[in-house]
């Protein structure tokens, strides 16, 4: 167990609890409108009702007692059934992934309450924001937007694990080991995408996030070279930080373009 109080506390917000609600609430009613017109109930429908009754009050407890923990030795995250653990230094990878959502167009009025409650402290009503890191015995914790205020949590995470991981790969690159982020492959020649041959630095441009899409090109072409979703590049933020070196050292004037452009800058621990 971590010995440091706690630097920050977060728990789930109330988005899924109120979803669930709901149709706890709907499925009472159907079966309020049976009796009314017949004046029984049939068993197994009552049952139903009374196992979703039953889930929704364990639901609201269970997801209340959620919580994120940041010490100054890691990452903890406790619940009904345990605390998970993951000290900093044992970070070894992280999946960071977002998406555009409009809750009304696919949940009518109750997504629009979604939304209401998903704004309250999110810094953006447009996208869901995930993050998972992996420690080195395997154990994940993630964090999900169900999380209150969880675009702040990706934000302080991100701030202790990020500067460590990045020198590390940084150290590899420069040494001329190379690095693998899933599908794409940095080397001193530059970068390779599923393994084909590597594209020089100096002939990249845009790196950046769009949506939920990493998107490399390259110069001269069209289509995106690489285009792939986030959370399937590991450690993308030190990706694009190092290919941004990378540009740098090529002489290509970046301009920031990778802080200007995209929609994480608060997540660069630079």
């Amino acid at each position: 167990m971590f010995v440091s109080p706690p630097q920050f506390t977060f728990k789930h917000g109330w988005a899924w609890r109120i979803l669930m609600a709901l149709i706890t609430l709907t499925i009472v009613a159907f079966a309020a409108v049976e009796y009314r017109d017949s004046h029984e109930i049939d068993p197994w429908f009552l049952t139903f009702a009374l196992v979703c009754v039953a889930l929704t009050v364990f639901a609201f407890i269970a997801i209340g007692k959620i919580e994120v923990r940041g010490h100054d030795e890691g990452l903890a995250r406790v619940s009904l059934f345990g605390v998970r653990e993951i000290p900093w230094n044992d970070v070894t990878e992280y999946r960071y992934r977002q998406v555009p959502v409009n809750y009304a167009a696919h949940f009518g009025l109750v997504g629009y309450l979604l939304m209401i409650f998903a704004r309250k402290g999110s810094g953006s009503a447009t996208l869901q924001r995930r993050l998972k890191i992996k420690g080195q015995d395997g154990a994940a914790i993630t964090i999900s937007e169900n999380v209150r205020d969880s675009e702040e949590v990706i934000g302080l995470i991100l701030s202790r694990v990020q500067p460590r991981l990045l020198a590390v790969a940084r150290s590899y690159l420069d040494s001329g080991a190379g690095g693998s982020f899933g599908k794409i492959t940095l080397s001193t020649n530059g970068l390779s995408w599923k393994g084909k041959d590597p594209v020089p630095y100096a002939n990249l441009m845009k790196p950046r996030i769009d949506g939920q899409k990493l998107r490399i090109k390259a110069q001269g072409k069209w289509l995106d070279l690489v285009a792939v979703n986030c959370d399937a590049v590991p450690n993308v933020f030190i990706l694009l930080d190092l290919v941004d070196e990378q540009l740098v050292k090529a002489g290509v004037s970046t301009q920031n373009v990778l802080r200007a452009s995209s929609q994480i800058d608060r997540f660069r621990a630079k």
